[in-house]
């Protein structure tokens, strides 16, 4: 083998671990066009692009909209797994039928349109994420991020700057 890339320094550390030579490595990250321009206003919902899986922190992301109550913006949720029915079932049995838009899996123009329309892009991932890129996707939207300080997404998201960043 030549070489090997890693997109973020936390894969390249990951890598190193399992025995790869340091010396063979080259970092080379994720990239996300930016938005034609930025939003002209704040947005309307809470933005979760992902697969639909527990260890990507739904469980969290549901409960959160609980506490928080009727003070929380709509969650339109973007994606697909193999665990959507049951996430699905869990948010109905906490009351957020009404609060919770199972969009489904998105790209291109829709995709953009629902960062673009979004307050706030949430990723409350559990999984040593190897980059975040729908963290990027929402910078390049103008949109800033709350996500877990896990992996690789501190390499994308400056905390309080780009965004929050809190412990899983």
């Amino acid at each position: 083998i030549a070489g090997f890339i890693a997109v973020s320094e936390f894969q390249r550390d990951q890598l190193i671990r399992l025995g790869a030579p340091r010396g063979k490595i080259t970092v080379l990250r994720h990239f996300a066009t930016p938005a034609d321009s930025a939003p002209d206003r704040p947005g309307e919902y809470i933005l979760y692009v992902g697969r639909i899986h527990g260890d990507k922190g739904i469980k969290v992301l549901l409960d959160a909209m609980v506490r928080i109550g009727g003070l929380a913006p709509p969650l339109k949720i973007v994606g697909a797994g193999t665990e959507a029915q049951r996430w699905k079932i869990y948010a109905d049995t906490l009351g957020l039928a009404d609060r919770v838009d199972w969009v489904g899996f998105r790209t291109g123009q829709e995709l953009s349109d629902l960062y673009r329309g979004s307050l706030v892009v949430v990723n409350p991932s559990m999984l040593n994420e190897t980059f975040g890129l729908a963290c990027l996707e929402a910078l390049a939207h103008g949109r800033s991020v709350i996500a877990s300080r896990v992996g690789a997404v501190p390499e994308v998201i400056e905390d309080m700057r780009d965004g929050i960043l809190v412990r899983p």
